[in-house]
């Protein structure tokens, strides 16, 4: 099975997910429950991005950014700006995801620096500052959703 077809197959649970964001308090991670799958790691977004979501997905780690408005490119370069310098990673468009983007985690810091002591980080994408993500509650959720497929 594809990476899309993977990621695909797992949308409806990302939306449900997702759609439980407008019960996250603002400012703040919660950690869902998705029905057959692995818990997911949630934030509302700053800007542009509706919504964060950290998960696993066949024994490996994604993050996904989903829009408020659509975008037509394939792909886009998210920064982060945290206290102590900046990471980038480049991200995907997954159709099957409700055009959300996508970040695969293995080889990438950023899930255990969104974890880590910071209380924010800034977000930019393709060069266009979207604003500030709370980080508040994201050392517990973000540990709890990837622990299946990340060791931070």
């Amino acid at each position: 099975m594809t990476r899309t077809a993977r990621l695909a197959s797992t949308a409806a649970a990302m939306l449900i997910a997702s759609a439980a964001t407008a019960q996250t308090p603002a400012g703040g991670w919660t950690l869902r429950a998705t029905e057959g799958a692995d818990p997911v790691a949630v934030s509302t977004g700053p800007g542009a991005i509706r919504d964060v979501m950290l998960f696993c997905l066949s024994g490996a780690p994604f993050l996904a950014l989903r829009l408020a408005e659509p975008r037509a490119a394939e792909s886009l370069t998210v920064s982060f700006t945290f206290s102590d310098g900046g990471l980038t990673a480049p991200a995907g468009r997954e159709a099957g995801l409700d055009g959300a983007y996508v970040i695969d985690l293995a080889a990438h810091p950023v899930a255990a620096r969104l974890a880590g002591r910071d209380s924010r980080v800034d977000i930019s994408l393709d060069g266009e500052a979207q604003g500030t993500l709370s980080l508040s509650g994201s050392s517990r959720a973000i540990p709890g959703a990837l622990s299946g497929c990340h060791a931070f």
